[in-house]
């Protein structure tokens, strides 16, 4: 009886996973980076991978949730939790950032690599949408929005 009881909580704990996009770019803009968060929530935790889509730059780490609002623990709400993440990219960048919830589903972050260069990030949301926000953020345009682009040649 223990060990399907332990079985049980096992799959729970691990089943528990959804996947979102990320979209995020440094402020020198000289990528935009793409990819997805596989996130635990049953953990708190995640796995990140992002690709440029120019410089086909790889990183990949882990983040985990350091803040949950005291209100979570009473209704289910996820905004407002935060976290920390690390990445670690094929060129030897670390990244170092940290993350907020909008929603469940949605949030925004910021960090740097080791050299301090900036990089912004967005999860959750559509390409169009986090472009936008990742545009704004840097008070100029970082990002060609290809929906935008599409609308023009209309």
């Amino acid at each position: 009886m223990r060990v399907i009881l332990l079985c049980l909580i096992i799959a729970l704990l691990y089943g528990c996973t959804v996947k979102y996009p990320v979209v995020g770019t440094f402020a020198d803009r000289s990528d935009t980076l793409y990819g997805t968060v596989t996130h635990n929530l049953a953990l708190g935790t995640a796995y990140i991978q992002i690709q440029g889509k120019e410089t086909k730059i790889k990183c990949s780490g882990t983040s985990q949730v350091i803040y949950i609002p005291p209100i979570s623990y009473i209704l289910p709400v996820c905004k407002g939790q935060k976290g920390v993440a690390i990445l670690n990219c094929d060129d030897s960048r670390v990244i170092d950032a940290e993350w907020e919830s909008i929603s469940c589903t949605t949030g925004i972050g910021t960090g740097a690599d080791k050299k301090g260069d900036k990089f912004k990030f967005v999860f959750g949301m559509e390409e169009s949408n986090a472009i936008d926000y990742l545009n704004k953020e840097f008070n100029e345009t970082i990002i060609t929005n290809p929906t935008s682009d599409n609308e023009k040649g209309k």
